[in-house]
């Protein structure tokens, strides 16, 4: 492994989840300070997530990050500060009714994102999530949907859901809970338009700041951070990564995600005299 020039970095790609946040996703007071003053540094602090835009916005700006998100698992490239789209894939009315379809007839729930708010029709309200818009209807949203989220209690009825939309070839599950060993109390699809990944928006953003693969790092922990850690000449995995990830890694943190293993990362080799 060759000697990296830190001080040619000019973008840091960071993924949320467990990499930025603890496991109670906290974002800590270490890890803000030291974020902060890498910004104030002149390097950009990109955060790239299958979460939503408002919950990326909400994130990056608790944590002083650049004011650019990825998010919806590369979906969508937005420059909250100047209100401006850089980059987006929608998932059309008709096959977005189509996949409302298949929630409703297994019973879970069906939340759609777009980039100014979510939206859940009440048909498939069965669980409660904060901040999302009821509607009667997808005729209600008068936006782009960049993602739809299907999730349940119950992992046989999204499982039933994935046997059915993964046949249908205009969208792909870009990440999922199912098969992975992840502590949660429901399970998940993250539903896009195909080829979309982090790894794709990554290379979108590298042309919209002028920045080439080795002029840039990833940070990351599970297996959506795989496709970004292909397009970034270094990636950085968490010490909590998972194990696949960790062997397409250029490096692997000492510390782990409830250690402040990113910050800490970033303050020895960026900050550091």
């Amino acid at each position: 492994m060759e000697n990296i020039d830190f001080n040619k970095i000019k973008c840091l790609i960071l993924d949320i989840d467990n990499t930025l946040t603890n496991t109670k996703r906290e974002i800590t007071d270490y890890t803000r300070e030291i974020i902060s003053k890498i910004v104030k540094k002149g390097i950009y602090v990109v955060l790239c997530t299958g979460r939503t835009n408002q919950y990326a916005i909400k994130s990056s700006k608790y944590c002083h990050g650049s004011p650019i998100v990825v998010v919806d698992n590369g979906a969508l490239i937005y420059n909250y500060a100047l209100n401006k789209v850089y980059f987006s894939m929608s998932i059309s009315k008709q096959l977005s009714q189509r996949i409302f379809e298949i929630c409703l007839d297994n019973e879970v729930d069906c939340v759609f994102n777009a980039i100014n708010a979510r939206y859940r029709c009440k048909q498939t309200m069965n669980r409660f999530l904060s901040n999302i818009e009821t509607i009667d209807s997808l005729d209600d949203i008068n936006e782009i949907i960049t993602q739809i989220v299907v999730s349940s209690e119950e992992e046989t009825r999204v499982q039933a859901c994935y046997d059915l939309i993964k046949n249908i070839k205009e969208v792909e599950i870009n990440n999922t809970s199912l098969g992975t060993n992840a502590a949660r109390d429901y399970a998940f699809l993250d539903v896009n338009i195909p080829g979309i990944s982090k790894g794709l928006a990554i290379q979108k953003l590298m042309e919209i700041l002028n920045i080439s693969n080795e002029e840039i790092m990833c940070f990351g922990d599970s297996i959506n951070d795989k496709s970004m850690f292909e397009v970034c000449k270094y990636s950085v995995a968490l010490k909590n990564a998972e194990k696949s990830l960790k062997n397409k890694a250029y490096m692997i943190t000492e510390y782990d995600n409830d250690e402040d293993g990113l910050a800490k990362f970033l303050d020895k080799y960026f900050l550091e005299d």
